[in-house]
């Protein structure tokens, strides 16, 4: 990886680290690609069950890098930059494994973009939040308007854009924007990490997939990809493995 998207590990659990503590972890287009192009080979990787988005130096990240919107010269240069942000997002949001955002400090604009991305959010009692593109008199054009009414409600989420305003860790978990929050974000992350790596990837991969397109089909359709899905899982090494345990218990 460069300076700016660092990668490491520990068991199953890959932690991805957005390291431009100079400017809040704010992220240009050549970023965003590298981290699209890494968090797709973590997914490819069959060691790796679980991924940790994460910023450095107590920033998650200020999102875009504002020197590089103010120098975009045409609309076909916005279109990069935001198919770049887009691109990174999807990235996250269909990835396999399960993707966690590890939240310390601000987390806004396209910083708060890429946590919704993520399936799980867990934030520092001091993180901070906020879809602020309007202060800019732009919009979230990574997905933050599309995903953010998903998450926390259409009414929540105007009340959000519309005012651009920053909310704290307490309020966002409040309004169901976080999981948890916790003084020792650490170890909440590592926590829930080790819960997660004692699943079937197969099966935790699959069910992750299903609720991503829980609202995508009507429910009689979606029943009945579940009945297939419920029935080749079951034909599985893996779900053998988890129903002997279980006997065993």
């Amino acid at each position: 990886m460069n300076d700016v998207i660092a990668v490491s590990r520990s068991g199953a659990t890959a932690t991805v680290t957005l390291h431009r503590p100079a400017r809040r972890n704010a992220l240009r287009t050549q970023d965003l690609e590298l981290l699209a192009t890494t968090v797709r080979e973590l997914g490819d990787d069959e060691d790796v069950h679980v991924i940790v988005l994460q910023g450095s130096a107590e920033v998650f990240s200020a999102g875009a890098d504002i020197t590089e919107l103010a120098a975009l010269t045409s609309g076909d240069a916005a279109r990069a930059h935001a198919r770049a942000g887009q691109a990174a997002c999807d990235a996250l949001e269909r990835t396999p494994v399960v993707v966690i955002a590890a939240i310390d400090g601000w987390c806004v604009g396209g910083g708060l973009e890429l946590a919704l991305s993520c399936d799980v959010r867990l934030a520092s009692s001091r993180a901070r939040f906020g879809q602020v593109e309007l202060g800019i008199a732009s919009i979230a054009a990574w997905g933050g308007v599309r995903r953010l009414p998903r998450i926390v409600g259409i009414a929540r989420a105007k009340e959000l854009v519309f005012t651009a305003a920053h909310i704290d860790a307490e309020r966002a978990l409040h309004i169901g924007l976080v999981t948890a929050v916790s003084d020792d974000l650490d170890a909440l992350v590592a926590e829930y990490c080790s819960g997660l790596v004692k699943h079937a990837p197969q099966a935790l991969a699959t069910a992750k997939r299903a609720l991503d397109h829980a609202f995508d089909v009507p429910l009689k359709a979606g029943l009945e990809a579940d009945l297939e899905t419920f029935a080749l899982l079951s034909q599985g090494d893996e779900f053998r493995a988890g129903v002997a345990r279980f006997l065993a218990r």
